[in-house]
């Protein structure tokens, strides 16, 4: 959780190196991990500008431009991961923005 006020944008990005996908795959990525972010009106935010989760990239942001005062919910969920070490799949998230 995390608490910002609206004097800068609000930015999260989820960053993870994946397993390699077979030459002849149709779908490159094979790990998928999820970001969203809840806003403190109760919008869901979803990476890389879509409407839904992201199934392409291993690479996701989502940036609030004017974002309102409150508590905001950063969430990063596992998809699909077949091949995680221990069943888990290492990532690295970078917040960024006016945070209290």
């Amino acid at each position: 959780v995390t608490v910002v006020n609206d004097t800068e944008p609000f930015r999260v990005t989820l960053v993870y190196t994946d397993y390699p996908a077979a030459t002849s795959a149709q779908l490159a990525l094979v790990n998928d991990i999820d970001l969203t972010v809840m806003s403190a009106d109760g919008h869901k935010h979803f990476p890389n500008g879509k409407t839904t989760e992201d199934r392409l990239n291993n690479v996701e942001g989502i940036e609030v431009l004017s974002p309102i005062p409150g508590i905001y919910t950063v969430q990063v969920s596992g998809y699909n991961i077949p091949y995680g070490k221990n069943g888990a799949q290492p990532y690295a998230l970078v917040i960024s923005g006016a945070l209290e």
